[in-house]
């Protein structure tokens, strides 16, 4: 790329860079491949590490939240299997990361349920069975320790991966899951405004840098 750090024009003057039959007025940040310039179109999309909560008009669900992500080949499961799968297994923990006053009964009768249904998935190891972990997991003679393992390193590379990728992030992660469940509360019960796709401060342009990050991104996955 043309007046990268790497690049060799980086460094010169604007006499050296008349002398090469190069402009000095030229910016850089193009890129020549195979002898064509090739430059990266800025693309606009949501902001990435935001939670959002939308209605939805088509589909199972009435409502959603999401934040803007690389896609992941994590399956949909249901959220509490999730909570219990990152080690919070006992009903008030998972009740603390997502109800902040205990004392809101519309908020505690709408997460009962969803209790109720992942009652048969009392204990982590089981939760973490119940985490799709794509052909890997599905071969012949794969035992259920290495299933658990693939399960352990999706829940620790594939979700919320921004909120960390290391050991010991599931708190974290649980956290953050936690926030987006109450944010989706808050507008399920009309407390809080729907948020707009269009609006101007959730748009941003991925330039050179993310785009190219994403693109890495999604080779590591296919690799």
């Amino acid at each position: 790329m043309l007046r990268s750090t790497y690049g060799l024009l980086r460094q010169l003057t604007d006499h050296d860079l008349t002398e090469l039959n190069e402009c000095p007025l030229y910016p850089g940040g193009y890129f020549i491949i195979i002898g064509s310039e090739k430059v990266l179109i800025a693309q606009e999309k949501m902001a990435r590490n935001t939670v959002y909560t939308f209605s939805l008009k088509d589909g199972k669900y009435a409502y959603k939240a999401e934040i803007s992500r690389p896609t992941s080949t994590l399956l949909e499961i249901p959220m509490m299997i999730v909570f219990r799968a990152l080690s919070f297994v006992v009903d008030r923990d998972i009740f603390e990361h997502i109800i902040y006053d205990f004392d809101d009964p519309e908020t505690m009768e709408m997460v009962k349920p969803h209790l109720n249904k992942a009652f048969v998935v009392p204990e982590q190891n089981v939760a973490q069975q119940s985490v799709p972990v794509g052909p890997q997991g599905a071969r012949p003679g794969v035992t259920k320790e290495k299933r658990i393992k693939y399960a352990k390193e999706i829940l620790q590379k594939e979700i919320l991966p921004h909120v960390g990728v290391s050991d010991f992030c599931e708190t974290k992660k649980a956290l953050f899951l936690g926030y987006m469940v109450h944010r989706l509360l808050l507008a399920v019960l009309g407390r809080r405004e729907l948020d707009d796709r269009d609006h101007f401060r959730n748009k941003r342009l991925d330039l050179a840098s993310p785009r190219l990050a994403s693109w890495l991104e999604d080779f590591s996955r296919i690799l």
